[in-house]
């Protein structure tokens, strides 16, 4: 409903709702002089921003602004009335600031909001409407970023890279084993010295155990932080084919892997991989490979709570295919029978590919995720250093290993994630993981028993440490030869 009244002060009061008539005029003069105070009262309603109420047409050009304009509409970061003049028109209109004139501080932001002002539109229906609404009365800039951190969805792309992170413990098994001393206490050394891992005992070898792993990320431009943990199997068979070289098939079963991030989010995921092996050595020189392919499902849920629009969880449930691919050289340095210091080198790939999925439980929330996937090209150069032939009775022997390697990630950029609102493709956006830092301090040991040549345990441990992250991860398995 739309009036007006005029007061003997100098001021003047208008009632207008949110669905402004252009063909209507609240006062129509021959000429007009405006000075004083314009009052507007703005009746509870839906606005979005570019309406226009006709206040004043004159015949002869108007003389004058008003000075003052007062209303009583809701303190909004992006709507926020004003006086309009024309040579023979005064309007009252309700000018909008950009979605992406706020929060402008990462990649991700940036993307993110200009698909929410791509997809803009006064004639916006259903839930994604009454988001909007929430969205353009936020009181100020904070309470937008709070808002816009809650809806991108970074964590999706960190769930789909902590895939890739789980696959490691595949090369992490399999290196330690080919690492590990086969054979017994008599064979320790000269097993070190020849450089044959399948020196002693049988031709095969079946191998297994459990594996726990836990780690953080930090807060990034990225995304948020977020702490996890896992835990599940690994095991393989290989067979010596001739005197050095060795072929084997791995496998392993992740189970309870958890994401807990800083905002109250949250993600699992389970996941298996199968993958070949091998190594062949010539002399001191060595040369091991593994390649893998696994599966994971993932969950994820998103809380998000805005004002003015409410309150609830998104949840989202894909499959992640993860490759790897893993070679490593390196030289045995025997030193006195005693010591075994092996310098080496690797090159690491691995890449997930995310099947497209929509999110479900709050609607004008929800997602559709078209595409997502995670890439990893890294290097190694390190070192390892073991101790040969501490034997502790008859027909056991105990050796420690140590090791210590740099990695450098070649990506910059980690994930991608492509997605929209739900039913909105018009505000279709990208987020990415960028800036993470790319160089990291690798550190392991291992302890490794073997009973008659026939049997070993090993219990191995690696860390991973740079300026955003650090993971972990134990291993324990038991190794027989037939």
């Amino acid at each position: 409903m739309n009036g007006c009244n005029q007061f003997a002060d100098g001021t003047i009061f208008f009632h207008v709702d949110d669905n402004p008539d252009p063909n209507f005029v609240f006062i129509h003069a021959d000429n007009a002089s405006l000075d004083g105070t314009i009052m507007v009262d703005f009746a509870p309603g839906d606005y979005f921003g570019g309406e226009v109420w006709r206040i004043v047409l004159s015949n002869d050009p108007i003389t004058g602004t008003w000075d003052d304009l007062v209303t009583n509409f809701p303190e909004s970061l992006f709507l926020h009335p004003e006086a309009l003049y024309t040579t023979f028109e005064a309007d009252i209109i309700l000018a909008r600031a950009a979605f992406n004139d706020f929060c402008q501080t990462s990649k991700n932001n940036k993307s993110f909001t200009a698909g929410l002002e791509n997809a803009y539109s006064p004639a916006l229906t259903g839930a994604f409407h009454d988001l909007v609404q929430g969205l353009l009365f936020l009181h100020n800039e904070n309470e937008f970023c709070e808002a816009v951190d809650q809806l991108k969805g970074e964590e999706i792309g960190e769930t789909a890279y902590a895939n890739l992170e789980s696959a490691e413990i595949l090369k992490d098994a399999v290196g330690a084993h080919l690492q590990a001393i086969w054979g017994g206490p008599e064979q320790m050394t000269e097993m070190r010295n020849s450089i044959s891992p399948a020196a002693g005992g049988g031709r095969v070898s079946i191998w297994g155990g459990a594996y726990g792993k836990w780690g953080s990320l930090d807060r990034t431009d990225s995304g948020p932080s977020f702490d996890s943990n896992e835990h599940g199997l690994v095991g393989g068979v290989d067979v010596r084919v001739g005197q050095n070289t060795l072929l084997g098939v791995v496998g392993s079963w992740t189970a309870d892997g958890d994401l807990d991030f800083d905002n109250r989010n949250a993600a699992s995921f389970d996941g298996y991989q199968i993958g070949v092996y091998g190594r062949h050595n010539a002399g001191q020189f060595y040369l091991q490979g593994l390649a893998a392919f696994g599966s994971y499902s993932d969950d994820t849920r998103r809380f998000v709570s805005i004002s003015g629009f409410g309150s609830g969880n998104a949840r989202g449930s894909f499959g992640n295919d993860v490759w790897q691919v893993y070679g490593e050289g390196g030289y045995h340095i025997a030193t006195n029978g005693r010591v075994d210091l092996v310098p080496y080198a690797a090159l690491y790939y691995l890449h997930g590919d995310v099947d497209a999925y929509t999110e479900h439980g709050f609607p004008g929330v929800n997602l559709h995720v078209s595409s997502a996937e995670a890439t990893s090209f890294s290097s190694y150069l390190g070192v390892r250093l073991a101790l040969l032939g501490r034997g502790v009775s008859d027909g056991t022997s105990i050796v420690p290993t140590l090791k210590v390697a740099w990695q450098h990630q070649f990506e910059d950029q980690l994930w991608s994630v492509n997605a929209a609102f739900e039913g909105v493709p018009a505000t279709a956006f990208r987020l990415t993981g960028e800036g993470y830092d790319r160089d990291s301090l690798i550190v392991g040991g291992e302890l490794a028993m073997s009973w008659g040549g026939n049997v070993d345990a090993v219990l191995d441990y690696e860390g991973r440490f740079n300026g955003d992250r650090q993971s972990n991860a134990v291993i324990g398995r038991l190794n027989f030869r037939l």
